[in-house]
């Protein structure tokens, strides 16, 4: 192969990485602004055993329901319910602890 066909080959490989290149990082760049924290979240007490929680826009991001249990004996564990991005995060206390608070946790 001659040097000037080498160059134009070299050339047209420079060309289509530099592409590819700029294509990546538009993409990584709109993925990024897109994700945010979820807004106008709420969490409350369902019943006895068990809190919910939901987000009105989850903006790319997620977030969980998470119940205060009490034992019987009066300890108090948290309880987490799925990670969500739509719909409602159920989260339920163990056997019969009973759920004193509803509270959710939000991630980008």
């Amino acid at each position: 192969m001659k040097s000037g066909q080498r160059a134009k080959r070299l050339s047209i490989v420079m060309a289509a990485a530099a592409v590819m290149t700029t294509f990546a990082g538009t993409a990584s760049a709109a993925t990024a602004e897109a994700t945010a924290l979820p807004s106008d979240c709420h969490a409350e007490i369902l019943g006895w055993n068990h809190t919910g929680a939901t987000c009105a826009q989850s903006n790319g991001g997620w977030y969980q329901a998470i119940a205060q249990c009490q034992s019987a004996e009066g300890d108090i564990t948290p309880r987490s319910g799925p990670w969500r991005q739509d719909g409602n995060s159920l989260s339920y206390c163990l056997g019969t602890e009973t759920a004193i608070s509803a509270q959710y946790a939000t991630t980008p």
